[in-house]
């Protein structure tokens, strides 16, 4: 379904993983489609350039740049100190965890293009960032 890059591997590691989601975090009524999967890598690449470690000056660290509590619960889940980066595929669960419960998430499974995914997840996962629902073009 995917093909990989050297340059972009771990976007490719990400995309797997949300695939594997389908089986064994999703509700049965709930399937990440490719372009759902796009919409998710897409801010990621937006967010961190693909670097799980990276930290910005707000204070926002990871894939896609958990601040304040949510960085807090990102370490706790993660059982991770907070100095420490949290690795990746510990963000993409903890991406899918925040995502289920968030109440976009109807929305967003039910986007039948990924247009309007990317839309519902920048929109309501990033929590209204206006920069990036500009660079995103939503």
């Amino acid at each position: 379904m995917f093909t990989c890059s050297a340059t972009f591997a771990l976007a490719c590691q990400i995309a797997v993983w949300l695939t594997n989601a389908n089986a064994t975090l999703l509700p049965p009524y709930w399937h990440f489609e490719p372009h759902h999967i796009k919409a998710i890598v897409d801010t990621a690449y937006e967010e961190s350039g693909f670097r799980p470690c990276v930290k910005s000056r707000d204070g926002s660290v990871g894939l896609w740049q958990w601040r304040g509590s949510r960085r807090e619960y990102l370490h706790e889940k993660a059982n991770t100190p907070p100095t420490t980066c949290v690795p990746a595929e510990s963000q993409v669960r903890f991406m899918i965890d925040e995502l289920l419960t968030r109440r976009e998430a109807p929305a967003f499974f039910a986007a039948r293009d990924y247009r309007t995914a990317r839309s519902v997840f920048v929109r309501g996962f990033e929590v209204r960032r206006m920069d990036l629902i500009r660079r995103a073009g939503l």
